[in-house]
């Protein structure tokens, strides 16, 4: 098992690595329920108008899952970024789908949307 942390940007702003079509406050999220691996890490309290960004610290396994619960306004928005540091120089494959889409493309509606990936080296 490994150590990171799970980047909760739920204002679209991030670091700009993703497509960002958010206008600040307008489509944050401002209550959501996020379980790694079967714990929750960030309920309802921790979202708000005010809370642009939350770092939680996880344990990362070998294989993975994230659950979220979006309970704000339709059209908010909630990206997530687990980073962790390389053990090593060799390259880490991380492969994901989700469930009932197919690929990994996520069209969030009011309902659980679950990610599991695994790790390959």
């Amino acid at each position: 098992d490994h150590h990171g942390d799970m980047d909760d940007d739920h204002d679209g702003e991030g670091d700009g690595d993703h497509d960002d079509e958010c206008e600040g406050d307008s489509s944050r999220v401002t209550s959501a329920i996020v379980v790694f691996n079967g714990e929750v890490v960030a309920g309802p309290d921790d979202f708000g108008k005010d809370v642009a960004s939350l770092q939680i610290p996880v344990e990362i396994k070998d294989a993975n899952i994230i659950g979220v619960q979006l309970r704000g306004k339709p059209g908010s928005r909630l990206t997530l970024r687990v980073v962790e540091e390389a053990a090593s120089e060799d390259a880490v494959i991380i492969t994901c789908a989700t469930s009932p889409a197919k690929g990994f493309s996520l069209i969030v509606m009011a309902m659980f949307i679950t990610l599991l990936w695994r790790r390959r080296s």
